[in-house]
């Protein structure tokens, strides 16, 4: 999944037939799905996290006694696993198995939503830590599939080290509200709002480690202003804003990962 998105970045900056509109558009598009391919927390620590870590196994176990696809075992905390997923920048990278893949991912039901949609969780195989908080999944979506998006709502992401990577909302499967990306301090990198799957409403986006920045409006997948200052806080021109909102995207795709 990330050599698709490498690709398509590739496709959309050589293609000089499409507006900048346009191509930002389409390369945002691609990589916010692969959003989901996203980190872990850790749980919070003291009597109550343990409380919460008792009562979420226990509910956990009573989940897999009612999941609707086979579940292949149960994790550290009880919880059951219905698919394992391969690790990241291989070959086997989001493929589904259905025993642990190293340095890869694992998925486990959580029952049903009040509107009884199905929900589900993923999580980090080294260390059993979240990868996302739980979401719903559409009545015809698989639960086992690494691509599945997200139903409705918002979802949390979170970093190896347990702090929040990004807030994402969906609807219908799809990119639908305010997407704020943050840094390891806790600081908002960019922040997007979406309509439908289409870039729709403010955003920005500031360069990690300098004082770079990018910000604008958009409507229906189409950028009507874009602005970007530089370090120095000079006005950069419009295709060098162009090149930093895209970069921040790809900086963004590339730190799932870390």
């Amino acid at each position: 999944m990330r050599r698709e998105c490498d690709l398509a970045i590739q496709e959309e900056l050589i293609d000089m037939h499409r507006t900048p509109s346009s191509r930002l558009a389409m390369v945002l598009t691609s990589c916010a799905a692969a959003v989901l391919l996203a980190a872990c927390q850790t749980p919070p620590s003291g009597d109550t996290a343990a409380q919460e870590a008792q009562t979420l196994a226990a509910q956990a176990a009573e989940f897999a006694k009612t999941s609707p696809v086979s579940v292949l075992a149960t994790d550290e905390a009880g919880r059951g696993v219905i698919a394992y997923f391969g690790a990241p920048g291989t070959e086997q990278e989001g493929m589904r198995y259905d025993v642990q893949q190293p340095g890869g991912f694992y998925r486990v039901y959580m029952g049903r939503d009040a509107a009884g949609h199905h929900r589900v969780q993923d999580f980090y195989q080294a260390s059993g830590t979240p990868l996302t908080s739980v979401f719903p999944v559409a009545a015809d979506a698989s639960l086992v599939e690494w691509d599945t998006l997200p139903l409705q709502g918002e979802v949390t992401f979170y970093r190896p080290n347990g702090q929040v990577r990004s807030v994402t909302h969906y609807q219908n499967s799809q990119l639908h509200g305010r997407d704020v990306y943050y840094n390891d301090d806790g600081s908002e990198r960019s922040v997007f709002h979406w309509a439908n799957d289409m870039l729709d409403g403010p955003f920005v986006a500031r360069e990690p480690g300098t004082l770079r920045s990018v910000s604008g409006q958009a409507r229906e997948d189409q950028i009507i202003s874009l602005h970007a200052t530089g370090a120095d806080g000079a006005e950069l021109p419009q295709d060098e804003a162009l090149e930093l909102l895209e970069a921040s995207l790809m900086l963004w795709y590339q730190d799932i990962f870390n």
